[in-house]
């Protein structure tokens, strides 16, 4: 499966899914300061869906402006 090509970025759906995971980690983020008390296993849940939305927004900044600094 290949999710992205130099010659035409992302597909619609995978965009549509990085973009999802992005507003999953500002949920993740907004139930982890939200002074609540969360188990072990809840904050530990919340940490993974933070660290997919942070590499998906990655990912997406990537394409939004192909070659990074030097592009």
């Amino acid at each position: 499966m290949v999710a992205m090509s130099r010659d035409f970025g992302l597909s619609s759906d995978y965009r549509a899914r990085l973009t999802r995971a992005v507003a999953a980690a500002r949920g993740a983020r907004a139930e982890m300061g939200s002074g609540q008390t969360l188990t072990v296993p809840r904050k530990r849940e919340l940490r993974m869906v933070i660290r997919m939305g942070d590499e998906a927004a990655a990912v997406l900044a990537a394409e939004d402006h192909p070659g990074g600094a030097n592009g």
